[in-house]
């Protein structure tokens, strides 16, 4: 080999090296997928975000909904019940805080019940993002699905969860799965629910 490359190939693979080193011991992004979702918790132990997550007393719970009512509307209404669900099956406080967007997709305002479920109050825009940037209490936003995204995602971080599904069909599904994460009991909580319900349909 020629001594005159010998030295810039060196240099090269002790780069390439030091490279693997970093992405192997000081990973930028501790993403995992499960079930097809991909979980982001930036830098940080998902697992333990969300069991510090799931020791919350209070959770806002916050769907993005329209103004003027479209088909994924429902979706989100089922996806926001299913969280009121399992965390009142858990003894946890759920508060509704409902992001009402309008024709332009901006947020117009939001309604809350402040966990009571004979209250409703109108926020405004900044009233409202200013509730919902609450540190002590739990945090989920429930976005509205992007086809864009290359897989549905669940974004946490410390007192916070983004879910971010991809079609109208995903949000319940991902929804149920940031629940089971937090909540090893979801599925019997809901499974218990619906047969109650089916029991009361068939009276």
């Amino acid at each position: 080999m020629n001594k005159e490359h010998a030295v810039p190939i060196t240099g090269v693979a002790i780069t390439i090296a030091i490279a693997l080193f970093i992405i192997a011991f000081f990973p930028v992004n501790k993403g995992l997928v499960v079930e097809g979702v991909f979980i982001d918790s930036g830098e940080k132990d998902p697992y333990s975000l969300f069991s510090a997550l799931s020791k919350k007393s209070v959770f806002l719970i916050s769907p993005q909904m329209h103004e003027r009512a479209e088909a994924v509307d429902h979706s989100m209404f089922n996806g926001t019940a299913l969280f009121l669900q399992v965390l009142e099956g858990n003894k946890r406080k759920p508060v509704q805080v409902i992001r009402v967007y309008n024709e332009g997709n901006e947020l117009s305002y939001c309604l809350t019940n402040y966990g009571d479920v004979n209250k409703s109050e109108t926020l405004e825009k900044l009233e409202c993002l200013e509730y919902i940037s609450q540190e002590n209490n739990a945090v989920v936003l429930i976005q509205f699905p992007d086809q864009r995204l290359p897989q549905p995602v669940l974004e946490i971080s410390e007192g916070r969860l983004v879910i971010k599904p991809k079609t109208d069909e995903g949000i319940g599904e991902a929804c149920f799965l940031a629940l089971r994460i937090l909540f090893k009991n979801s599925q019997q909580i809901v499974e218990r629910s619906d047969f109650f319900l089916r029991g009361l349909q068939g009276a």
